[in-house]
């Protein structure tokens, strides 16, 4: 329902109740959407209200001091507010349009509103604008976490693109020196470009055709929010006082995760779930005195029947189990100078085939492990690179050609074409570290992920003697390095969600045939499924939701597929079905109780 009340010369004088599509009456009125009509936003008994003048009754002038005002109000029990914002742009759009001749897309509803100073009339309103209203194409928006744990989302708008400009570049300054300890005017102007780049978030990747919106709902499917965890039985295995801590996901239907010293084998079943194939307890390498130990990190080999392992407490070798006996049979030793932190395939499929080769890191060197080789140490000294320096190399992925992406914990990231070579490719550091980081299968875009935030990158060259090349391939020119894009958790989530930002390594969706639709990661109890298509259309924000009952460790996709995600939870290992992410277009998916939220009283709504 909304209620209309009449306000003469300030004093409300009668009330009309009216339905949203009422029948013809005779007191009927039409009102042309005009600038004159100066629309308000009020509200009356806890609901909001549309207010504007009658011109009929105005004066001459057409003041603005003007009284003379009708007043919609409207029902909140059967007009949410995201109704009534979605009414309030529909009359902005029209009065501008009215008045300029023109179309309005490309003004957003904030730019409207400060154009038309759209301002409460009359008490506070009690049921504010959802959260997409008060996101501004020029705002900064960050979060606070008060002494007493509390999030808080707090954002400032800027009326002038001047401004907004100065702003973000001072504040970018800011960051990166703090960061990374660095003065800003050492660092090269094209490097200056990447970091500010980074921070703004209105650029369209350049692949971005319009054909891509044949897969853009491919993340929106209609769903109920069904706890799948109900209907998944936790599979008893491992110890109680022990964690899972790691996900291997393999071609064949096959998931392995680590939970301490145990290696626990799980299957598809044919109506989407998984199912406990197997346990491997107490792993220890192939040595008699052999000491069991729990594996940092693994890699599935050799078309899924071999697991690879780190083992924390010698990371100069690595372990070779063979899955079907489920012991460990190899301890591969690679040099007593190197200790590895990270491997991958030598390229992205390489676990479908018989390929025993693989890659590695250490904090200063890349090399290739090779079990094959007659010499007691399996490292291929003629294919590596090391460096002189301490690079704090972190993380490592491969494309299908075998070309490198090498991240590190100083937030840099090297691309090469090959092994041993130096790289083709530096991308500056924003100031965070790199804690995981994938490609696409024909290596053309990157993605890494830091504590807070993903960092996407377009790999082909735009500008210069080597356009359409790859990063990979050839050199970026000097002046002109990509043009990176963060995608975040918008602030307003982040406080409803009540945990700090901690990302999983994110991942594309991958298969032989697979084409990427989406990027998976997680953070606390939440999978989060960015729609790859729309981000690099520049709408970082698609993204869908999954809550849990506990941490997620770890997510990936199911192999050839973008519709089932393997879930690891400390205490659980589930498929959760793709249909059950949900929208993040409300707060249902990310609110903490009501019982468990704290009061925002005592933030005030001050614009800048």
């Amino acid at each position: 329902m909304i209620s209309t009340r009449e306000r003469v010369g300030g004093c409300e004088s009668f009330t009309i109740h009216r339905s949203l599509i009422p029948p013809p009456t005779e007191e009927e009125r039409e009102f042309t959407l005009r600038e004159e009509l100066k629309p308000r936003i009020g509200s009356f008994e806890g609901n909001n209200t549309f207010i504007w003048r009658d011109l009929d009754e105005a004066d001459s002038s057409w003041s603005s001091s003007d009284e003379n005002l009708y007043e919609f109000v409207v029902d909140s029990r059967r007009t949410d507010a995201q109704t009534f914002a979605t009414f309030l742009e529909a009359v902005l759009r029209a009065i501008y349009e009215q008045k300029h001749g023109k179309g309005s897309e490309k003004l957003s509803f904030d730019q409207l509103r400060v154009m038309y100073k759209i301002e409460s009339h009359g008490p506070a309103q009690q049921e504010p604008l959802p959260d997409a209203v008060e996101v501004a194409i020029r705002s900064f928006t960050w979060n606070h976490t008060t002494s007493r744990g509390q999030i808080e989302a707090w954002s400032i708008v800027f009326p002038y693109p001047e401004s907004y400009t100065r702003f973000v570049n001072a504040m970018g300054q800011c960051i990166y020196e703090v960061q990374n300890a660095m003065d800003w005017s050492k660092i090269k102007d094209v490097e200056q470009e990447y970091v500010l780049t980074a921070m703004t978030e209105d650029v369209e990747m350049s692949d971005a055709q319009s054909d891509e919106a044949e897969v853009e709902d491919v993340l929106a499917e209609d769903s109920e929010d069904v706890d799948d965890e109900s209907d998944q039985e936790a599979p008893d295995w491992g110890t109680k006082n022990e964690r899972n801590s790691g996900l291997a996901v393999g071609h064949n239907g096959i998931s392995v995760v680590l939970r301490g010293s145990n290696v626990g084998i799980f299957r598809e079943t044919t109506d989407g779930k998984l199912e406990l194939g197997g346990t491997v307890k107490g792993v220890k390498g192939p040595a008699k005195n052999a000491r069991v130990f729990n594996p940092s990190k693994m890699m599935l080999h050799e078309q899924d029947r071999s697991l690879v392992l780190m083992n924390p407490d010698n990371l100069h070798s690595l372990y070779r189990m063979d899955l079907e006996t489920g012991k460990v049979v190899d301890e591969w030793k690679l040099n007593d100078n190197v200790a590895i932190n990270a491997m991958t395939p030598v390229e992205k499929l390489a676990q479908l085939t018989g390929e025993q080769t693989l890659l590695g890191t250490s904090h200063n060197a890349i090399f290739r492990v090779d079990p094959r080789v007659s010499e007691q140490n399996k490292l291929v000294e003629s294919d590596m690179k090391q460096y002189v320096t301490k690079n704090k190399f972190s993380s490592l992925v491969t494309t299908e050609r075998g070309h490198i992406a090498v991240g590190s914990e100083k937030g840099d990231i090297r691309l090469f074409d090959a092994l041993g070579k130096n790289a083709k490719t530096m991308l500056p550091a924003l100031g965070d570290a790199i804690r995981g980081i994938d490609v696409t299968k024909d290596g053309r875009w990157l993605i890494a992920t830091c504590k807070t935030y993903l960092l996407l990158v377009d790999t082909q060259i735009g500008t210069g003697k080597n356009t359409g090349s790859s990063g990979f391939t050839k050199s970026f020119p000097a002046d002109a390095k990509p043009k990176p894009k963060k995608l975040q958790l918008r602030p307003e989530h982040v406080a409803f969600m009540g945990a700090k930002i901690d990302f999983s390594p994110a991942k594309f969706n991958t298969g032989l045939d697979a084409k990427e639709t989406a990027i998976i990661t997680s953070n606390g109890p939440f999978v989060i499924a960015w729609n790859f298509s729309k981000v690099k259309k520049g709408i970082l924000d698609s993204y869908d939701v999954k809550r849990y009952t506990g941490n997620v460790v770890e997510d990936n996709f199911s192999f050839g597929n973008d519709k089932d995600i393997i879930v690891t939870l400390q205490d659980d290992v589930l498929m959760l079905p793709k249909r059950q992410l949900t929208k993040v277009g409300g707060r249902k998916s990310l609110n903490q109780p009501a019982t468990e939220r704290k009061s925002h009283s005592n933030i005030v709504n001050a614009p800048f």
